[in-house]
């Protein structure tokens, strides 16, 4: 599987500069960062729905906008409540799901 969530995103939730991400899946996303003060990369796993959490604070906190995931037969679901509108997006997992809307917000901020 490929990235499930991309760089720019994954640098604004986490607030640092994230080098490359590693290959992710419905558990788990890696990354590395780049040290400023050793200039090391340095490797961390995250998992995906602890992350994906993350992204629904960083949604209301920076933007004001609540998202509401769940689980259902055909996958799951995410809607996206701001100012006078809703947004729907579906995906395999909550956290694909909720990555595929934070993406959204970032993208048209």
């Amino acid at each position: 599987m490929g990235n499930i969530i991309s760089k720019k995103l994954l640098s604004e939730v986490l607030r640092t500069d994230i080098y490359q991400i590693g290959a992710g899946n419905e558990n788990h996303v890696s990354f590395w960062t780049m040290s400023r003060d050793d200039n090391e990369k340095h490797y961390t796993t995250i998992n995906a729905y602890e992350l994906a959490h993350k992204c629904k604070e960083w949604a209301v906190k920076n933007n004001n906008i609540q998202l509401w995931s769940y689980i259902y037969d055909r996958g799951a679901r995410c809607s996206l409540h701001g100012g006078n509108y809703t947004k729907y997006f579906d995906e395999e997992s909550e956290p694909e799901v909720i990555f595929k809307a934070c993406q959204w917000i970032l993208d048209n901020k």
